[in-house]
C-alpha cells in the first residue's frame, strides 16, 4: 500500500515537473518573441538609436538608421567610441554631453548638434538618458538622434523668404497691410500705411479694421462695412480684387483710394494683402481737367454763337 502511494506521489511530482518545464519553455518562447519584436522595432525606427557603456562611452548597440547616418557597419561601431571619426570640436562636444548625462542622472535634450557624415555635416536633435542597475549605478547611456538637417534648411529658406518680403513690405512707397480671418482686422501695416492713415504706430493700426478707416457709407450709398465684406470675399474666392474705395484717416478726413486685395499664404495661414494708393491728387487733377474741358466747351460754344451772330449781321446788310 505504501509502495503504491509512493509511486503515485512520484508520478504527480514528475507530471508537475513536466508541466513546469513546458511552462518555462513557453515563457522562453514568449520572451524570445517579445525580444525579437522589440529588436525589430528599434532596428527599423528611422531615427538613430544607440547604447553606450556608462564608463568608457563605447557603443554597445546601434540600429540601422545609425549605420546609415554614420556610413559604418555595426561590426565597425560596437566596442568603439568612434571619437576619431569626428573633428576634435565635435568629439569633445559628444564626450562632454555623455559625461553630463551620467553625472546628472537625468535626461538631456540637445536641440541641435552637428556631426560629420559621408553625406556632409548633418544637424541632429538628440536626447540622451542614463540607464541604471538595481543599486542605481549607471550602466548604460541610451541615445536617440533625429536628423533635422532638411527641416532646418527648409526653416532657413522660409526665414530668408520672410526677410525679403518684410524688406519689400517696409520699403514700399505704397501702403501695404495684411488682414486675417475670421474678423478680417489688420494684422500688420508698413510705414507707408501708418503715415497714410495717421496711425501712431503699428499697434494702433492693427487695433482697427477696414470699417474703422472708412466713412460709414461709400459714394454708392452702400454701408462701408457691408461692401468691405463683399470685396474681401471676392478676393478670397478669385485670388485678387481691384477696386476704388473711399477711406478715412484716423481722426481725419475722407480720401479716395484704389485698393488691390491679394490672397496670400504665410506660415500656413491664408491671409489678404491689401495695397492701397491715395489717389486724392489724381482725383483733383481729373476734376481740374474736367473743369478745364467744361470751360473750353463753354468758350467754344460762345465763339460759335458769336460767329453765327456775325453771319446773320452780314446777311442783313
Amino acid at each position: 500500500m505504501a509502495k503504491k502511494s509512493y509511486e503515485k506521489l512520484n508520478l504527480t511530482l514528475i507530471n508537475n515537473l513536466k508541466k513546469k518545464i513546458e511552462d518555462l519553455k513557453k515563457s522562453e518562447e514568449n520572451l524570445k518573441k517579445q525580444k525579437l519584436f522589440i529588436e525589430s522595432v528599434i532596428e527599423n525606427i528611422p531615427d538613430m538609436i544607440f547604447v553606450k557603456d556608462a564608463k568608457h562611452f563605447r557603443f554597445e548597440e546601434m540600429n540601422k538608421a545609425g549605420e546609415v547616418l554614420l556610413g559604418l557597419k555595426k561590426q565597425d561601431i560596437l566596442g568603439k567610441d568612434l571619437l576619431d571619426k569626428f573633428s576634435k570640436s565635435q568629439a569633445d562636444f559628444f564626450l562632454s554631453k555623455d559625461k553630463e548625462v551620467i553625472k546628472s542622472g537625468k535626461l538631456l535634450d540637445i536641440s541641435e548638434e552637428f556631426i560629420d557624415t559621408p553625406k556632409g555635416v548633418r544637424i541632429l536633435h538628440t536626447k540622451k538618458i542614463p540607464i541604471f542597475d538595481e543599486k542605481h549605478n549607471p550602466l548604460y547611456l541610451l541615445g536617440i538622434s533625429e536628423d533635422i538637417t532638411e527641416r532646418k534648411r527648409a526653416e532657413e529658406k522660409i526665414k530668408e523668404s520672410e526677410s525679403r518680403y518684410k524688406t519689400l513690405f517696409d520699403l514700399s512707397s505704397d501702403a501695404i497691410m495684411t488682414l486675417a480671418a475670421p474678423d478680417w482686422r489688420f494684422t500688420s501695416g508698413n510705414l507707408a500705411a501708418l503715415k497714410m492713415f495717421n496711425a501712431k504706430d503699428e499697434q494702433d493700426f492693427i487695433s482697427k479694421g477696414p470699417g474703422e478707416v472708412s466713412p460709414k457709407y461709400q459714394p454708392s450709398g452702400q454701408l462701408s462695412s457691408v461692401k468691405a465684406k463683399k470685396m474681401i470675399m471676392k478676393a478670397m474666392k478669385t485670388g485678387s480684387n481691384f477696386f476704388e474705395w473711399t477711406h478715412k484717416r484716423i481722426k481725419g478726413e475722407d480720401f479716395p483710394a484704389t485698393v488691390l486685395l491679394s490672397r496670400i499664404e504665410l506660415n500656413g495661414k491664408k491671409l489678404l494683402q491689401a495695397t492701397v494708393r491715395d489717389v486724392s491728387k489724381l482725383k483733383k487733377a481729373e476734376q481740374k481737367l474736367l473743369l478745364q474741358k467744361e470751360k473750353t466747351r463753354i468758350e467754344i460754344e460762345r465763339y460759335k454763337k458769336q460767329i453765327k451772330m456775325l453771319k446773320r449781321k452780314r446777311k442783313c446788310k
